[in-house]
């Protein structure tokens, strides 16, 4: 099972990225939350605590063949991949090339999937 954790949902994904991902078996997505810049290490504290649920509704038991694929802000990231980590979780991060072209003032911005590191 693959579970996407990210502002980049699954129906996104192309070449690489979705095979890779599809390694995994069954494709699930929980939307990233929206997080105001203004919230407290406590509140993003609580609000991870709230995905490790999400995360258990979907996959009860931590196995081997599962991982959890977390990107996103980064506090939020750290807390939530430290508990799932503690609870024998599997968690990964995408790796990409970034490649920029300019023309003129306007500046295009590509990510290019490499491959999905985990948190360890």
């Amino acid at each position: 099972m693959f579970i996407n954790i990210s502002n980049h949902s699954l129906k996104t994904w192309k070449g690489k990225q979705l095979e890779e991902a599809q390694k995994f078996g069954e494709l699930y997505e929980i939307p990233f939350p929206y997080i105001e810049p203004e919230w407290d290490s406590e509140k993003l504290s609580s609000l991870a605590i709230e995905y490790v649920e999400k995360v258990r509704t979907l996959l009860p038991i931590p196995n081997v063949c599962s991982v959890i694929h977390l990107v996103g802000e980064p506090v939020f990231v750290f807390k939530l991949t430290r508990l799932l980590l503690a609870e024998g979780y599997s968690v990964v991060a995408s790796t990409t090339h970034r490649r920029v072209e300019v023309n003129g003032d306007e500046k295009t911005v590509f990510f290019d999937f490499i491959r999905f590191r985990s948190y360890e």
